[in-house]
């Protein structure tokens, strides 16, 4: 589970990718564990863990 302040930065980053057209809603029963690791920057690099799909 991730913590609010985690939760509510994913959130974030959904929103802004769906706006721009980046990623779109599915209805497949399918999901992948979404996670941010820290870039040598600062930034955050968000990454999907794709081994069950």
């Amino acid at each position: 589970p991730l913590s609010a302040p985690k939760r509510d930065e994913v959130s974030s980053f959904i929103d802004k990718q769906f706006r721009k057209g980046y990623i779109r809603p599915s209805k497949s029963p399918m999901t992948s564990p979404v996670f941010f690791i820290p870039k040598k920057d600062g930034k955050k690099c968000i990454i999907m863990d794709y081994c069950y799909v």
